[in-house]
């Protein structure tokens, strides 16, 4: 009985550890098959990106060198993202400062195909003392712009115009996201808030770990931009337009040209819509009207940041608000 006991117990030992190598190698062939035949952007922003900030939440960090997919990126003293680490305005530049969140910031793509950088390039080409300005971040909303363009006429004495992207979840609550361990966390009820934010980057080389938490996130946000339409109809988005409002009545009181960039699920809010048509905004762009597509996570790609560009640059031009260096 006793020999029967302990044959029993071999057996049960035996086979778990051959499931567990099992599914290590499992795991490693499949890690193996994502990553040759369908690799996965690197979407972490490393090394740990953001701090806090008292007035915007979180922001990335002063003067850091980033990487994200591969490609390095650098910010500025206060944290807005730059070219190089001598991308600086001169003190005779004309100022355009670009507010948004990951779709201005440019998700996955180098900072010389976003739309902001190719502006100044183009501008430029044309013989305008211009510098455009970055102020973007993933997971800002309409709160954080109205703080930036309140900080803008401080840091930028030569702001000659305003660029605003905007997109359906900027109405999400303005401290929906914070800092952890050096990145950014969004507050959340699911079960991921008990898996530590160093442990998800840790996880994120792999590509078995990315398209899983892709897999997870479109279930757990299926439903959120059907929320934010239909909250758009309720009575809290009253309160809710506010921050654009202001950004409105600012721009105008201060005579300074703002142009508008809205998404495609913008034109299905009544609310937005109505105070942008009733504002004397100095261009509207729709991103449904543009070409080009879109790439990982609903992010624009490369051909959209470029069609963005053009018919910007042709509103500025139009609107008579640059000067030449000449």
């Amino acid at each position: 009985m006793q020999t029967q006991k302990k044959s029993f117990k071999q057996k049960v030992w035996t086979n778990l550890v051959i499931l567990l190598v099992s599914l290590f190698v499992g795991l490693i062939l499949v890690e193996a098959g994502l990553a040759i035949f369908i690799p996965f952007p690197d979407y972490i922003i490393i090394p740990e990106p953001y701090v806090e900030d008292p007035e915007l939440f979180y922001r990335f960090k002063s003067n850091g060198e980033l990487s994200q997919n591969g490609d390095v990126f650098y910010t500025d003293p206060n944290g807005f993202r730059i070219l190089d680490p001598e991308d600086y305005p001169q003190a005779d530049d004309q100022i355009i400062l670009f507010i948004g969140d990951s779709q201005t910031f440019g998700w996955l793509l180098r900072t010389e195909d976003t739309f902001a950088y190719k502006t100044e390039v183009q501008l430029q080409q044309l013989g305008h003392d211009i510098h455009t300005v970055n102020a973007s971040s993933p997971g800002w909303n309409v709160w954080h712009y109205q703080t930036l363009l309140d900080l803008g006429g401080d840091l930028y004495p030569n702001l000659t115009a305003v660029v605003i992207y905007l997109v359906a979840n900027d109405w999400e609550p303005k401290d929906n996201h914070h800092v952890e361990d050096g990145y950014m966390e969004r507050d959340q009820s699911d079960a991921s808030r008990f898996i530590p934010k160093s442990v998800k980057v840790s996880l994120s080389r792999f590509h078995f770990w990315r398209y899983f938490t892709l897999a997870w996130r479109n279930i757990r946000d299926r439903n959120n931009d059907t929320i934010v339409v239909e909250d758009a109809y309720s009575s809290k988005w009253t309160e809710e337009i506010e921050p654009l409002t202001y950004i409105l009545e600012e721009t105008a009181a201060s005579k300074i040209p703002l142009f508008v960039i809205i998404d495609e699920r913008i034109t299905e809010v009544d609310a937005i819509m109505k105070v942008l048509s009733q504002s004397s905004v100095a261009g509207l762009i729709n991103m449904g009207d543009l070409d080009g597509g879109r790439m990982y996570d609903s992010h624009i790609d490369v051909d959209k940041h470029d069609a963005v560009t053009s018919e910007l640059v042709r509103m500025l031009l139009d609107s008579e608000v640059l000067t030449t260096g000449e």
